[in-house]
């Protein structure tokens, strides 16, 4: 998982973890430290074996909002041990997107007085 994932208020967040394990790893997702539950706003599935032992775990959380950002982890555990991955979730918000921000800055510039001249 990336260390930081953004994603803007109100879309859709969709990360994909894969990872390997037998007997098949129980899949945990914690956010902010609290085990993510599957409802009509979270989704998480996990795809069955492959033949290397590898699965795919995904977490679909719709409509995000600014609640959802933080710490973000994945949890598998078997009979065998346990193995983490994590990463920060920024939320931009929608007030921060629309807010004007200068893309150039002005330049040093040497006017003669009376002529025309350009700021660029």
């Amino acid at each position: 998982m990336a260390n930081t994932i953004e994603v803007i208020e109100n879309e859709d967040l969709e990360i994909t973890v894969t990872m390997k394990g037998s007997p098949e790893p129980v899949i945990k997702w914690i956010l902010n430290n609290e085990e993510l539950k599957v409802s009509r706003h979270v989704k998480i599935t996990t795809d069955g074996v492959r033949r290397d032992e590898t699965f795919a775990s995904k977490l679909i959380i719709s409509k995000v909002t600014m609640e959802e950002a933080g710490e973000l982890s994945v949890v598998a555990e078997n009979k065998h041990g346990s193995s983490m991955t994590s990463g920060v979730i920024k939320v931009i918000s929608l007030a921060e997107l629309k807010c004007p921000k200068i893309t150039t800055k002005l330049e040093n510039a040497t006017f003669v007085k009376g002529e025309d001249g350009e700021l660029k």
